[in-house]
């Protein structure tokens, strides 16, 4: 068994990251530590780190949000929306010389369980790269946007950028 914690995500953590973030995602996709200190500041609970062995090798950064209205990668976001129905996603990653070990499964179990007793009727967010599929292993199923949003979501995450939604 491996042994590893998640641990809400502290300033000092930033850095191993984004760091995750460059290896695991092409350069259109990557954004600034800006974007993920503010995703932290809004809402910390919802974002979390993996450590192994003292090391960070993963991360979820989430937020709440409005159904059907992803925000655009590389956005700030300068305050939540004051009435909000989901947990959004903003963010995940595990290092691929970790894959296998079922951490990216921990992480995600986590997160569901925790809109689950935080009250979330819903958790969204953005399947990019391909992995449509590794999202509807825990459930979330593709959900169709206006054609205006749809246009903004593959004109800022990429010809395979999926808006996903997992009901609870």
């Amino acid at each position: 068994m491996v042994k590893f914690e998640i641990l809400k995500i502290e300033e000092k953590d930033l850095k191993a990251v984004l760091e995750i973030q460059n290896e695991l995602f092409t350069s259109d996709l990557q954004e600034d530590i800006s974007i993920f200190r503010r995703t932290c500041e809004l809402f910390p609970e919802g974002c979390w780190v993996i450590k192994m062995e003292d090391k960070i090798v993963g991360y979820l950064l989430s937020h709440p949000w409005t159904l059907s209205c992803p925000p655009l990668l590389g956005s700030y976001i300068e305050s939540l929306p004051s009435s909000t129905d989901c947990l959004y996603f903003h963010d995940i990653g595990v290092l691929t010389r970790i894959t296998g070990k079922g951490l990216g499964k921990e992480i995600i179990m986590k997160f569901i369980q925790f809109a689950k007793q935080n009250g979330y009727a819903a958790i969204t967010g953005v399947s990019v790269m391909g992995t449509l599929d590794y999202w509807k292993r825990y459930g979330f199923i593709e959900t169709p946007l206006s054609p205006e949003k749809h246009q903004a979501l593959i004109e800022h995450y990429g010809t395979e950028a999926r808006y996903v939604t997992l009901t609870l």
